[in-house]
């Protein structure tokens, strides 16, 4: 097998297994636990809310609020390229 050939598997390899670790840190993240609507006003009223995303709003359906993490412009950039820049700096 040709040294180019494997050394191309290699960083494809490489790549694939660095990209898996990059994405599974990201799930293993503590979640907010999700709660009612009648308790997300409860806790408005309180005043334990800062922020608040509503994406949709649908009829006959039973509305819950779940807290996520804000999405960056640049997060899925870095996300992206850092991999492929770390494995082409060595």
């Amino acid at each position: 097998m040709n040294t180019t050939i494997k050394t191309v598997a290699f960083w494809l390899v490489s790549a694939t297994l660095l990209w898996r670790v990059v994405k599974s840190s990201k799930s293993t993240t503590p979640s907010a636990p999700e709660i009612s609507y009648s308790q997300f006003l409860s806790q408005v009223d309180d005043g334990n809310v800062a922020t608040v995303r509503i994406s949709k709003r649908l009829k006959n359906v039973e509305i819950w609020y779940a807290d996520s993490p804000e999405d960056s412009g640049w997060g899925w950039l870095v996300n992206l390229f850092a991999p492929l820049l770390l494995l082409a700096a060595l």
